[in-house]
């Protein structure tokens, strides 16, 4: 695309998905224009963009924060696009590309300084589809080219993946660290994955691929696509719902030093308090949705300081692990091929509302296409 003639001629009208929603409780769908030559950095045509929990909740009004004096905002935030118009050197026209969602603080702590925004500690950080930036559920977007991160054209399948993928990389960076002051650094070890999302599936791959024995627990039936790709990694699946008091929820609890939870299940800090293991180390990733749980604040940290647990939370991700991602996805992929792929299912951006209405959802992620 020539882009280099009147400003007439470099304005495109793009379709995106707004919110607030409209009072179906799904986004509308808006029409803006964009200029291809906005200094904001290289133009970028999406491709694909993935609909997470996060999202749905933002619709939903109990999360996100709207742009300075808008009255609406852009969703999404995982994304997969090519490039239609550069002129910044590294970043060449028809290269596919993902973008890193936060922005660090304007006035910078020490991590935003050292390129760690995900770890931000002043908090007036801004993310993408999410808090104060329109993200990526729009035909066309501008980036800041250093926000841009390239993706190979062989993980065009997988590419809208990479920022969930992010995260795990994120939580088993972390999780290692945890187990280092046991002086472990063997992959002998169990993990319980707790969901069976499209974070929990890609948490069991990772960890699977990198020999780890694990158990993954979701209310899926056995022959759920989630829990076929699940046993297709290897690890164990068990169907079933946690719940408080249960023998077998607590049974689980009890034998896993290493935990992940990628459902937001609110009372898992109270099981953790009575049956958590020694040494244990839990992740919490999934935030809980519409569930409330009373917790013992006394047991639980009596029980983290008698056992020496840990119990931590991960959110955002930097650059350095979506490019961690696009390596383990490559890899992955190549191990057990199109298995992550089958939990996926495409959506023409014409029927979006199909993504957002409460359905019983077919696999563990929804991703819209722009055709």
């Amino acid at each position: 695309m020539d882009y280099a003639g009147t400003s007439e001629d470099r304005i495109i009208r793009a379709r995106c998905l707004v919110v607030p929603p409209d009072s179906t409780g799904v986004p509308r769908e808006v029409i803006r224009t964009v200029d291809a030559n906005d200094p904001r950095g290289p133009l970028i045509r999406t491709v694909e963009v993935g609909v997470c929990g996060t999202d749905i909740q933002i619709v939903a009004g109990t999360e996100g924060q709207l742009p300075a004096s808008a009255d609406e905002m852009v969703l999404g935030h995982e994304v997969l696009g090519r490039v239609v118009h550069s002129s910044t050197p590294g970043i060449e026209t028809g290269q596919l590309v993902t973008c890193v969602v936060r922005d660090p603080d304007p006035v910078p702590c020490g991590q935003c300084r050292r390129g760690r925004p995900d770890l931000c500690s002043n908090g007036s950080w801004k993310e993408r589809g999410i808090r104060e930036l329109d993200g990526f559920m729009a035909e066309y977007w501008h980036a800041p080219a250093d926000k841009l991160v390239p993706v190979p054209e062989e993980l065009i399948h997988l590419g809208v993946l990479i920022e969930p993928a992010s995260i795990v990389v994120k939580a088993l960076d972390t999780l290692r660290t945890m187990d280092e002051r046991l002086g472990m650094s063997d992959p002998s070890g169990h993990t319980l994955v707790i969901g069976c999302g499209i974070i929990g599936l890609l948490t069991t791959a990772f960890l699977r691929f990198a020999g780890h024995k694990v158990t993954v627990v979701d209310p899926a039936p056995p022959g759920s696509l989630a829990a076929h790709a699940a046993t297709s990694f290897g690890a164990e699946y068990q169907s079933h719902q946690l719940v408080p008091g249960d023998m077998m929820t607590e049974q689980m609890i009890a034998a896993h030093r290493s935990i992940i939870d990628a459902a937001g299940v609110a009372f898992l800090p109270r099981l953790l308090a009575t049956h958590g293991a020694e040494n244990a180390s839990c992740c919490i990733v999934g935030l809980p949705s519409g569930q409330h749980a009373e917790v013992d604040g006394g047991a639980l940290l009596g029980t983290m300081v008698k056992r020496n647990q840990v119990l931590f939370g991960v959110v955002n991700s930097s650059r350095v692990h979506f490019e961690g991602a696009i390596e383990l996805l490559r890899e992955v992929d190549a191990a057990w091929p199109g298995v992550i792929g089958s939990t996926t299912t495409r959506i023409p951006f014409h029927r979006f509302r199909e993504a957002f209405l409460p359905h019983a959802r077919a696999g563990a992620k929804e991703i819209l296409v722009f055709e």
